[in-house]
């Protein structure tokens, strides 16, 4: 990484690779101004993202707090990097895509601490030590070690 910080436009350089070349891809985190390609990223971007971006020092959850979009391989920023992926799906079920209507149950994920549809497939397991039982979601499921 180069060293973080303002820079004029004509000395903007990527803090990815080094280079002010492709600058149509190249984007500045609105809060400290450090700039990246969105193929430099890590995890990449498909496309140049609309509104604002923060860059991973910057980023929080603006619901929560948090500084990571989840623990679980998959979990990404929602809402235009201003939610984790838990927060969001406080709205829409991250299994369907569908967002929840007014007195409908849902699930947080033991573990992930995501929510799901009542009706979704979730995975319940118990705690042999507790006697609680825990609804971990699927993508979770293949992480977790049996009991």
């Amino acid at each position: 990484m180069l060293q973080k910080g303002w820079r004029c436009l004509d000395c903007t350089v990527c803090e990815g690779c080094g280079k002010p070349h492709d600058e149509s891809r190249l984007i500045l985190c609105d809060e400290c101004d450090i700039s990246f390609h969105i193929y430099c990223l890590d995890p990449p971007l498909e496309e140049v993202p609309q509104g604002a971006w923060k860059c991973k020092w910057c980023i929080v959850c603006v619901t929560c707090g948090a500084t990571s979009p989840g623990i679980v391989d998959g979990c990404a920023w929602q809402n235009n990097y201003s939610q984790c992926a838990a927060c969001a799906s406080l709205e829409m079920c991250p299994a369907c895509s569908i967002s929840y209507t007014d007195g409908e149950l849902i699930l947080q994920c033991a573990y992930c601490e995501r929510f799901v549809q009542s009706q979704q497939s979730v995975f319940v397991e118990s705690c042999q030590s507790s006697n609680i039982l825990f609804m971990h979601c699927l993508e979770v499921r293949m992480f977790l070690p049996l009991l």
